[in-house]
C-alpha cells in the first residue's frame, strides 16, 4: 500500500512532523498546505510564513507583499515577518536569520516552527514545555499502568499512546490486553492503532508514523508536538462532551455539537490525507519512472505500468472518502437542526466535500501528466538506445567500407597511365565515401525522433548532442578520406603514357636548357612554334650552338695541355700524368700548376 507505512523510511521525523503541523494551521486559515518534501521552499517567500502567523496569532501582519515576484520582494518578507516576530510576538530567534532562511536551510526552517510550536502549543521553553507537559500526561498513563518519564523511550512500545487514548476517550480500547501484548513485531501496529483511534475520536491528524519511534535517538520534539495536539484536541473534547451532556435535554443543540465534531474529524482526515497523497504522487511518479526505465517496453506494458500507479494513488486518495463521509455526515447532522439558521455550517460542509473531490482529481490529472511526460521520454530513451547501437553499427561499417574505398583506389591511381584518368578515380572513390557518410545521416535521424519525442530538457540536449556527434563522424570519415588520397596520389605518375602533345613540350622544355647552357644565359622561353620550318631553323641553330661551344671548349683544352706539357719538360715531371684518366689528369694537372707558382715565389 502506498500510505504511511510505504512512505517511512525516508519521509518521516521532523520534517514530516512539522509540516502537518503547520499544514494543521494553514487548512484553518483557508490556505494550501504544504509538500512535505517541499517544506522548506514553499516557506522561504514569507507568504505561507505569514498565514501561518496569522493563523496563530489572529493578527495581520502589514506590509506584506502577498505575491512576491522578485527576489528583493521575498526578502522584504521574510525581513518584515522577522521583525514582527521579535517586536509583536516576542519570539527570540537566537540565531535564525534571514539569509539562511531566503536559501532554504532546512534546519533554519525546522527550527523556527519549534519555536512556534514551544510558543503556541507548549506554552513555554524547551526545557520547561518537557516538564508541562510530562505533567499532564503522567497522572493518565499511572491509572492504566503505564509509566512515562520522558518523551522518548517510554513511547515506543505503543503503550503510552493506547493509555492516553483510553484516558481521553474511555472504553474503545482494551488496555489491559494491549499492554500484555508485548511482542516487539507488534510495536508498529499498536502504534498505527493508537494513531487511528486519535484521528477518529478526536480529530488528531496524524503527525508522527510508527517508523519515528523505531529509531535509535526518538526525536523527543516530534513526540511532544504530537502529545501537545492530543492535549489540545482532548481539552476540547472534555469541553464538548460535557456541552453534549447538557445538550441531551436539547435535541437542536445536539445535532449542532455532533454536526461540528464531525466537521472537525472530516477537517483531520482532509489534512492527513492531502499530505500524504502530495507525497504518495512523487513516490507513486518514482516507481513508475523506475519501471519504465526496464528494457524492452512496449505498448501494453505501458498500459500496465499507467493502471498500477494509477490503482497505487487511489489506495491514499482513499483517506478522502473518509474525509468526505464525515462531512456528509455532518451535514445530516446540521440538516436535523430546526431552531437555528445551519445555511453557513452547510455550505462549509459542501465547500470540503468540493474541495476533497477536486484535490483527488487534481491529484489524478497531475499523475496523468506526470505519467505521460515519463513514457515519451521513456520512449525517447528507447530510440536513444536505438540510435546508439546504430551508430556503433555505422561507425564499423563505414570504417571497412572507408578501407576497401581507399585500397581500391590506391591500387588504380598506381596503375593509371594520365591525370584524367586519376581525376576520374577519386571522383568516383569520393562519390562511394559520400554514400557511406549518408549512414551517418540515417542515425541522426533516429536520435532527431528521439528529441522530438523527448519531454525533459536535459533529455533533448542529449539527443541534440547525439546529432551532432554523427556529423562530426562523418566529418572524420571524409578527413580521413583525403588524406589517404593525398597519399596515394603522391607516388602517382611514374607509369604515365605521354602523348605527342606532352613529348612536345617535354622536348621543348629541354631545348630551352640546352640553350641557356650553349649561351651561357637565361634563355626566354618563346613558346612552341606552330608554323612549318621554323622548328627545324631553331633546332639547327641549337646544333650549332652546341658543336661552336664543343669547338671553343676543345681549343682551350689543346692550349691547356700544350701550356701544361712545356712546363712540365721544363721541371722534369712525367707526361704520363697527363694521359691518366680525364678527372685524375685535371686533378694533377692543377696540383702541378699550384707547385709551379709556389716555386716560382720562392726564387
Amino acid at each position: 500500500m502506498w500510505g504511511l507505512q510505504k512512505k517511512t523510511s525516508y519521509r518521516s521525523g521532523q520534517r514530516k512532523t512539522f509540516t502537518m503541523w503547520c499544514n494543521q494551521k494553514l487548512v484553518n486559515a483557508g490556505s494550501n498546505t504544504m509538500s512535505v518534501d517541499a517544506m522548506k521552499d514553499e516557506l522561504k517567500n514569507g507568504v505561507v510564513l505569514v498565514a501561518i502567523l496569522e493563523q496563530l496569532t489572529g493578527k495581520r501582519i502589514p506590509g506584506i507583499n502577498r505575491n512576491p515576484k522578485h527576489t528583493m520582494t521575498i526578502m522584504a518578507n521574510l525581513q518584515t515577518c522577522w521583525r514582527w516576530m521579535q517586536e509583536e510576538e516576542g519570539i527570540d530567534l537566537g540565531g535564525i536569520n534571514v539569509s539562511n532562511a531566503l536559501q532554504g536551510v532546512e534546519k533554519v526552517w525546522l527550527a523556527l516552527i519549534w519555536r512556534f510550536i514551544l510558543k503556541y502549543d507548549l506554552d513555554g521553553d524547551d526545557g520547561g514545555a518537557v516538564t508541562a507537559l510530562l505533567e499532564w500526561v503522567q497522572p493518565r498513563t499511572e491509572e492504566r499502568g503505564v509509566e512515562v518519564s520522558n518523551f522518548t523511550t517510554n513511547w515506543r512500545d505503543g503503550d503510552a499512546f493506547l493509555a492516553l487514548f483510553d484516558s481521553c476517550v474511555p472504553g474503545v480500547v482494551d488496555i489491559e490486553a494491549e499492554k500484555a501484548n508485548d511482542d516487539p513485531n507488534q510495536r508498529t501496529d499498536k502504534l498505527q492503532k493508537a494513531f487511528d483511534l486519535f484521528e477518529e475520536h478526536l480529530g488528531v491528524s496524524q503527525l508522527l508514523e510508527p517508523a519515528d519511534l523505531m529509531v535509535h535517538r526518538i526525536d523527543h520534539k516530534c513526540v511532544m508536538t504530537y502529545v501537545a495536539a492530543i492535549k489540545n484536541a482532548s481539552s476540547l473534547h472534555e469541553q464538548r462532551m460535557i456541552e453534549m451532556e447538557e445538550a441531551k435535554k436539547n435535541e437542536n443543540l445536539m445535532h449542532k455539537m455532533n454536526g461540528d465534531k464531525l466537521y472537525q474529524e472530516g477537517m483531520s482526515k482532509m489534512l492527513t490525507a492531502r499530505t500524504d497523497s502530495e507525497d504518495a504522487l512523487e513516490d507513486v511518479t518514482k516507481n513508475a519512472q523506475d519501471k519504465l526505465g526496464e528494457p524492452g517496453l512496449g505498448h501494453d506494458d505501458f498500459l500496465r505500468i499507467v493502471e498500477e500507479a494509477t490503482q497505487d494513488l487511489a489506495e491514499v486518495t482513499s483517506r478522502f472518502d473518509l474525509a468526505v463521509e464525515k462531512f456528509e455526515a455532518a451535514k445530516t447532522e446540521y440538516g436535523l437542526v430546526e431552531d437555528d439558521d445551519m445555511t453557513e455550517k452547510l455550505s462549509d460542509c459542501d465547500d470540503r466535500i468540493r474541495e476533497c473531490h477536486e484535490f483527488v482529481e487534481n491529484l489524478q490529472l497531475d499523475l496523468k501528466h506526470k505519467l505521460d511526460d515519463l513514457i515519451a521520454d521513456a520512449k525517447g530513451q528507447h530510440k536513444m538506445d536505438q540510435g546508439h547501437e546504430a551508430l556503433q553499427d555505422t561507425m564499423a561499417e563505414c570504417g571497412a567500407e572507408l578501407s576497401n574505398i581507399l585500397e581500391d583506389a590506391r591500387t588504380k591511381i598506381q596503375n593509371s597511365k594520365n591525370e584524367q584518368e586519376r581525376v576520374e578515380i577519386v571522383n568516383a572513390a569520393r562519390d562511394r565515401l559520400k554514400r557511406a557518410q549518408g549512414k551517418f545521416r540515417a542515425v541522426k535521424e533516429i536520435y532527431k525522433d528521439a528529441e522530438d519525442t523527448f519531454v525533459n530538457e536535459d533529455k533533448q540536449q542529449e539527443a541534440r548532442d547525439a546529432q551532432d556527434e554523427c556529423d562530426k563522424y562523418a566529418d572524420e570519415l571524409l578527413e580521413q578520406f583525403e588524406f589517404g588520397i593525398e597519399e596515394a596520389l603522391a607516388g602517382a605518375g611514374e607509369n604515365d603514357d605521354l602523348s605527342d602533345t606532352d613529348l612536345l613540350a617535354i622536348y621543348h622544355a629541354f631545348s630551352i636548357e640546352v640553350e641557356s647552357f650553349a649561351e651561357g644565359a637565361e634563355t626566354a622561353d618563346p613558346g612552341i612554334e606552330r608554323q612549318p620550318g621554323l622548328v627545324r631553323t631553331r633546332l639547327n641553330q641549337i646544333m650549332k650552338l652546341l658543336k661552336d661551344h664543343k669547338s671553343q671548349t676543345d681549343k682551350i683544352r689543346e692550349k691547356v695541355l700544350e701550356s701544361v706539357s712545356k712546363a712540365f719538360d721544363a721541371e722534369g715531371y712525367p707526361l704520363s700524368l697527363i694521359h691518366i684518366s680525364e678527372p685524375t689528369r685535371l686533378l694533377s694537372i692543377s696540383y702541378a700548376v699550384f707547385c709551379l707558382k709556389k716555386k716560382k715565389k720562392k726564387k
